[in-house]
């Protein structure tokens, strides 16, 4: 009986290592992408190839051979609905973090190995959050899963579990009494984009894009149509990431008197002036919200007031607490009768009494601050 095999051959390297060859579906001879320490071994492979090419799964491991480098291009190229600011976080977590480490390889030379290896070397090495790098490995699990569908590779090396999974910590949210020392110690440029975004909920990129048509003094509302975007320090406006962004916010009684401080003195005029710019008039930028943070003893929070999900888990289990109350849609209770606005009652009545001094147009003091004068100062 002939030892000739009727799929593929087998022959022995002068290494002593085995090589099994055979030829595909299109009729080219090839080679097992390794070698084999038994014969037996090799004939095992050949014998798995078969199958796979008489169920159709067999996959020519030379489209493997093209760079990782050239299919992140792609992926990224075929992301045509991406929002800038998505896209521009990917590009980060790839040029910082994926590409130095896969770029030049053959994308069908990533194995599983690889993949851990890279993950814990970044767990190691970098200072990347742990949710920011199971962003990053989302990402390359999304690379991968395009080039398994195109036959580039025959199955995606993203295969460790959890590394996707992202975990939400506890938020340590100011409580009203805090926002108010907060406030207090920020320039008053900024005092009431630190009051609207303490009890409006309204994220930074929102706050940026207000305008004056956005706010109804009289109704207390603040309209959300766009968003000031800041990618790559170029500064632009959007709309809201997705429909349910595009909203109307009630205000309390006290944000209303304390914006229509602020629209009076630093706001842009006209119906499409921004609320919020810096003294030159350009918007505040990310960098610029991040270097001016007042510095406060037991403080959980900055400019950046992460209270958003605080207000209703305390309207639940305090029972509505006060401040909450507009945001609710209940009335408000007085305002002298409000023991977290002391400050701003302060801090209200000393700057309208200075305006006033200097002839500086003040107009009407804010309704609710009437009777309060702050100690040196009389009207």
């Amino acid at each position: 009986m002939s030892g000739r095999r009727r799929f593929g051959a087998i022959r022995k390297l002068s290494s002593g290592r085995w090589q099994a060859r055979y030829r595909g579906p299109d009729g080219a001879l090839r080679s097992a992408p390794v070698t084999f320490p038994t014969k037996t071994d090799a004939a095992r492979w050949l014998t798995v190839a078969e199958a796979d090419m008489a169920r159709g799964l067999w996959h020519d491991p030379k489209r493997g051979e093209v760079s990782f480098r050239d299919v992140v291009a792609l992926w990224l190229a075929s992301k045509v609905n991406l929002r800038p600011m998505t896209m521009d976080g990917y590009r980060g977590l790839i040029e910082l973090h994926i590409v130095p480490a896969f770029g030049d390889r053959p994308i069908g030379s990533i194995t599983p190995l690889d993949v851990q290896t890279w993950l814990a070397d970044r767990k190691a090495n970098s200072k990347l959050a742990p949710n920011t790098l199971a962003k990053a490995y989302k990402i390359l699990r999304a690379i991968m899963e395009p080039a398994v569908d195109a036959e580039i590779i025959a199955r995606s090396p993203c295969r460790v579990k959890g590394a996707a999974t992202e975990r939400a910590s506890e938020m340590r949210a100011a409580t009203p009494d805090e926002v108010a020392a907060i406030a207090e110690v920020t320039d008053e440029r900024w005092r009431a984009l630190i009051l609207l975004a303490a009890y409006s909920g309204l994220r930074r990129g929102a706050l940026g894009g207000l305008r004056r048509r956005n706010i109804d003094l009289l109704h207390r509302h603040v309209q959300v149509t766009r968003q000031l975007t800041e990618i790559r320090g170029q500064l632009g406006f959007s709309t809201p990431k997705t429909a349910a962004g595009t909203r109307t916010v009630t205000l309390p009684a006290m944000i209303v008197e304390v914006l229509e401080e602020h629209l009076g003195v630093y706001g842009q005029p006209g119906p499409d002036g921004l609320v919020f710019v810096n003294p030159d008039g350009s918007p505040r930028r990310r960098r610029a919200t991040r270097s001016r943070r007042p510095n406060i003893r037991g403080a959980p929070c900055t400019t950046r007031v992460r209270c958003r999900q605080r207000w209703s888990r305390q309207a639940r289990d305090r029972n509505a607490a006060q401040p909450l109350a507009s945001i609710q849609g209940v009335s408000d209770p007085p305002l002298g009768e409000r023991p977290d606005v002391a400050v701003l009652r302060h801090n209200g009545r000393a700057r309208h009494l200075r305006l006033c001094r200097v002839g500086r147009p003040c107009g009407p003091f804010p309704v609710g601050f009437e009777g309060f004068t702050p100690p040196g100062l009389t009207t």
